[in-house]
């Protein structure tokens, strides 16, 4: 899948910059900084994008500057390993080898999605030349930005959809799929029931979608003390789910996932069996010809 005018689709990196990151002290209770990430919201001054929607990951301050990241992921992480949190700050558990774009760059947005895929992560602070944040660029952020196209109308969730997708059966604890996230790099776990199915000669089996859980999800689960060894993913996994047929077009993609506010969509077949996944980063690929998005986390 090429398309030589695939760049000048982009939209420009002042529109995919999110101005008002969730920045903290990094000496802060970790629990609190997952709780101040819980009660995030848009401030943007764009109406049409003024929906509460919490924050994915922090910026983490000391003498005025940035010192680390912390994500959803980490906090995953963390829960998978079941640590305890209570006991933690965020300057112990954050990353504090940061890639950033400074402000004095050239602000181009396939520079900022090179760094993207090259250092395999979702989240690029921006900051200024004393080092300070004053933004942050994200795959969700690029994908709110993205306008209609004939680009998105022209092509379909199934050529861009992974077909790798992690499953649990309904009955999965949330600690092992918090553990199945982690081991496989991915942001959720699609939960899916076993259907027989004769093929041919023989029977095969079926996986049908009945929910997702995903690393917000398990980071929320733990803000409310859930015991994650001992809760189903029946009883907290967001369901029904709203499924993408294949032939659905990537602008049908793009306005799912804009209504809903969610950063990935199941693709199942006709009888209901999963086919695949398509996440936020996908519309991005149908946007770069050199496919370098392939490469940044789901």
């Amino acid at each position: 899948m090429q398309c030589d005018n695939s760049q000048n689709l982009l939209p420009a990196l002042e529109q995919a910059l999110d101005p008002n990151p969730l920045i903290i002290r990094s000496d802060l209770r970790l629990n609190e900084a997952i709780a101040q990430m819980s009660q995030s919201s848009d401030r943007s001054p764009h109406p049409s994008q003024a929906s509460p929607r919490r924050a994915s990951c922090i910026l983490a301050i000391e003498n005025s500057h940035l010192a680390g990241v912390l994500t959803e992921r980490d906090i995953v992480r963390l829960t998978a390993e079941s640590q305890n949190l209570d006991d933690l700050t965020v300057a112990q558990v954050m990353t504090r080898q940061v890639v950033t774009l400074k402000l004095s760059d050239s602000l181009d947005l396939t520079d900022a999605l090179q760094l993207l895929r090259r250092y395999r992560i979702r989240h690029l602070p921006v900051v200024d030349d004393r080092h300070y944040p004053i933004g942050i660029v994200t795959t969700e952020s690029i994908r709110r930005a993205l306008q209609p196209s004939n680009l998105l109308k022209f092509w379909s969730a199934k050529d861009v959809m992974s077909e790798q997708v992690i499953c649990a059966p309904p009955t999965a604890s949330l600690l092992s799929i918090s553990q199945l996230t982690i081991e496989h790099r991915v942001s959720c776990a699609v939960i899916a029931e076993a259907h027989p199915v004769l093929n041919g000669e023989e029977n095969a089996t079926q996986w049908r979608p009945v929910g997702i859980i995903t690393e917000r999800d398990i980071v929320q689960f733990g803000l409310l003390k859930l015991d994650l060894a001992n809760t189903q993913a029946q009883q907290v996994m967001s369901a029904p789910l709203v499924c993408l047929s294949p032939m659905d077009s990537l602008w049908t993609v793009q306005q799912q996932m804009q209504q809903l506010r969610v950063r990935r969509l199941v693709v199942t077949g006709t009888q209901g069996e999963l086919r695949g996944i398509v996440t936020q980063t996908s519309l991005l690929q149908a946007l770069d010809p050199t496919e370098s998005y392939r490469v940044i986390e789901t």
